[in-house]
């Protein structure tokens, strides 16, 4: 009879206790409901004691508002805890929904304020808070935090990023929508519900959809980059490779994969790929200047020449491609400068000195109109400098005053 009474009495005090948890818990949810926010956590603080030994029901319920408060303080991270630990119990899940949505929202948010603001670290972080709320359903955020990350200068934060995107085989490829506007011809892009509003419409025609490229190429590309950045050579070229062997056309992945080679000094194979590049992309004027630059260091002159005469040809505006030309027609000076030097006072010692001063003022003429060209492009003081020696060389003192005073005007600054 004694054992009966206990159980009664214990039964009495949980029963007791259960009772003034939840009432505490209803209480504090008002407070929620009403905005009370600061004399809701010095409330709960009071009656932690209440909850110490809630069965797990109750606790449940006490984390789906201490998930709301934590989202409320911006205390992101504790909020998405809160949810993760909920989301599996069937139970909530219309209140987990709820809460993501909510905490999503938030994120996002804050995390194109933080972009705005240069803040990319912080956009980083929120955009995969973002992701992990739903990987199935947003993944686009976590390609967009790792692309945060990068611009971060975060290198191993976006290692990270980049390398869960190529585990899930992430594409991001998107439908575009497409109609042209029968009174003006003009092709507009819309979305999906225009769209399907306008094909019931007499007012357009020429309706067509258009898928995105897939962005898996360019996370291999970026991956490879990134291991570059921390000296692991040989996991970067493996990744590239891994890529390229379902994508051998790519033409990024093929000019990373020359990239990681010129960097490990292997000139051969960084020619054999950027060549094949140039196959792929026939007007691609950075291609060409790569070619010439390489080429030129293999010591194969004539190919380098053309290399850079092409860069030019298909963007006259690139600076880099004269002055490397120019560099290269002139690799000859100091030798023939060096043998006019050693040479004696015979008659044949002079006829052999003006053969050579010939061939050096060949080679002057030749780059004049290179360097001249640089000018109009970029005002470019080391152009001015050579510009002068070489028509001090020549002996034309109209154009050698010509450049001095322009070097004196523009660059005397400079070269204090």
């Amino acid at each position: 009879m004694r054992n009966l009474n206990w159980i009664l009495i214990i039964c009495f005090i949980t029963a007791n206790a259960v009772s003034a948890q939840k009432r505490e818990l209803r209480t504090a949810n008002k407070m929620f409901e009403k905005g009370q926010l600061q004399e809701l956590k010095a409330y709960l603080d009071e009656n932690q004691a209440i909850f110490d030994n809630a069965d797990q029901g109750i606790l449940d319920d006490l984390s789906v508002l201490q998930g709301k408060i934590a989202r409320l303080d911006r205390d992101y991270s504790k909020a998405l805890e809160i949810i993760k630990s909920l989301e599996s119990k069937e139970s909530y899940a219309e209140q987990v929904s709820i809460m993501k949505d909510s905490l999503a929202n938030d994120l996002i948010s804050e995390a194109i304020e933080a972009n705005e603001n240069s803040n990319y670290g912080s956009a980083a972080e929120k955009l995969y808070m973002s992701y992990l709320l739903r990987p199935d359903q947003y993944q686009d955020y976590l390609y967009f935090a790792a692309s945060s990350a990068i611009t971060a200068r975060d290198t191993l934060t976006a290692l990270d990023y980049y390398n869960q995107l190529k585990d899930i085989q992430y594409e991001g490829i998107q439908t575009k929508y497409f109609v042209t506007d029968k009174s003006t011809g003009e092709e507009l892009e819309v979305s999906l519900s225009e769209y399907e509003i306008f094909q019931r419409s007499k007012d357009y025609e020429n309706f067509r959809t258009e898928q995105t490229p897939s962005r898996y190429p360019e996370i291999v590309k970026n991956l490879g980059v990134l291991y570059l950045q921390i000296g692991e050579m040989d996991t970067a070229l493996g990744v590239i490779q891994e890529a390229r062997k379902e994508n051998p056309e790519d033409l990024e992945l093929i000019l990373t994969e020359g990239n990681i080679y010129i960097q490990m000094d292997e000139k051969e194979k960084f020619l054999e790929l950027t060549e094949m590049a140039a196959e792929r992309d026939p007007d691609n004027a950075v291609i060409f200047f790569n070619l010439g630059v390489v080429t030129s260091d293999l010591g194969e002159k004539e190919k380098a020449l053309e290399y850079y005469e092409k860069s030019i040809a298909l963007d006259p505006t690139y600076m880099n491609a004269y002055l490397n030309l120019t560099n290269l027609i002139l690799e000859d000076d100091q030798k023939i400068v060096d043998e006019m030097n050693n040479l004696g006072t015979s008659k044949a010692d002079d006829a052999k000195y003006e053969e050579l001063k010939a061939q050096r003022e060949t080679l002057y003429l030749e780059t004049i109109p290179l360097l001249e060209k640089a000018l109009t492009i970029e005002n470019n003081c080391g152009v001015i400098r050579t510009l002068q020696n070489i028509y001090n060389v020549l002996d034309d003192s109209e154009k050698l005053n010509q450049y001095r005073d322009l070097y004196n005007q523009d660059c005397s600054v400079e070269s204090e």
